[in-house]
């Protein structure tokens, strides 16, 4: 049996279509990298391997070594 919550009985309530493409179809979305998201993990990952996988924040057996 499933649950419903106050939002999705709303959205029923407003459009039985859009209930059920939220809760129960969930059509597949074709994810579209664009430029700005390439060059955005481009930089990550430079950083990442630039900085040798360094946490900006020391962890705890770090301090304690210190």
């Amino acid at each position: 049996m499933r649950i419903h919550s106050h939002s999705s009985l709303g959205s029923f309530e407003n459009c039985p279509r859009q209930y059920w493409y939220q809760y129960i179809g969930k059509p597949p979305v074709e994810r579209v990298d664009t430029i700005e998201a390439f060059l955005g993990t481009c930089v990550h990952e430079t950083l990442e391997t630039r900085s040798g996988g360094l946490s900006p924040h020391p962890t705890l057996s770090q301090r304690e070594r210190e």
